[in-house]
């Protein structure tokens, strides 16, 4: 059931990036970002393996939608630091595998 959390986040991220570049399915190079951002965030959450974390999907996906804003869009966005603050509180954390933890 927990997987059903992972596609909810996609779904924001595909949801987020088509808000910021107007993308719908009849546009070519709009939902070719909206895609990528998808993308992305689902090949990154493949990276980590183990048991699903919602925080490190959460990470991933606004990572994922940020890369997409800076590379492809141009639009020029401060660093983005994400520091997990649940790691003491969560039973699925990945601890020194996750590049959220400790950082």
């Amino acid at each position: 059931m927990r997987f059903h959390g992972n596609m909810r986040r996609l779904r924001i991220v595909r949801h987020i990036v088509a808000l910021i570049t107007g993308s719908n399915y009849l546009k070519d190079n709009e939902r070719n970002f909206t895609l990528k951002a998808t993308a992305n965030a689902l090949l990154k959450l493949t990276e980590l393996g183990g048991p699903q974390c919602c925080k490190y999907s959460t990470y991933v996906s606004i990572l994922s939608i940020w890369e997409v804003v800076q590379n492809d869009l141009k639009i020029e966005l401060p660093p983005l630091q994400i520091k997990c603050e649940f790691k003491d509180k969560l039973k699925e954390c990945h601890l020194d595998k996750c590049p959220y933890y400790g950082s």
